[in-house]
């Protein structure tokens, strides 16, 4: 048994009901249980948001997103876990966006048509660019909310 393993078993079976609301943990099946009320585990290149006390599911495409969304959903920031979902939707799509206008300019030969193309893949980098740094200051305020959690926590 690794010492990774050794943590979380120490952890599951030591800790009380007062500090799992503070923890997360890798399971076994490598999937992430959160604040002892969420399990986080990835399926078909996306992340999965099980929700253990109610029947609900989210799905968010980058695995540092749907962390954050964890965070403000159990800190009853439901407007910042809104926001941090569309966030990683449009994050998603401005890359699959990027994807095709890089195909489309490199395939074109037309001068004119390239051109239209190459614009419209710059202003989806722009675009990208924005809503990571959006992402960014989210993720940020999620981890100060943790920490001051997590400080009160253990006083």
């Amino acid at each position: 048994m690794n010492s990774e393993n050794k943590i979380t078993d120490f952890v599951k079976k030591e800790f009380n009901n007062d500090l799992k609301h503070l923890t997360m943990v890798r399971e076994s099946n490598n999937s992430f249980l959160l604040f002892n009320r969420y399990r986080l585990y990835k399926k078909n290149n996306q992340v999965n948001i099980e929700h253990l006390r109610i029947t609900e599911f989210h799905t968010f495409f980058r695995a540092k997103n749907a962390v954050t969304w964890c965070i403000f959903e159990n800190f009853n920031q439901y407007y910042d876990a809104n926001r941090i979902k569309n966030l990683d939707r449009i994050f998603a799509d401005q890359e699959l966006q990027i994807d095709l206008y890089k195909k489309l300019v490199y395939k074109e030969n037309d001068k004119d048509q390239k051109i239209i193309y190459y614009n419209k893949l710059t202003e989806g980098l722009a675009k990208k660019k924005a809503v990571a740094f959006e992402i960014e200051k989210f993720i940020n305020t999620s981890r100060t909310l943790l920490n001051k959690k997590f400080h009160l926590g253990l006083n």
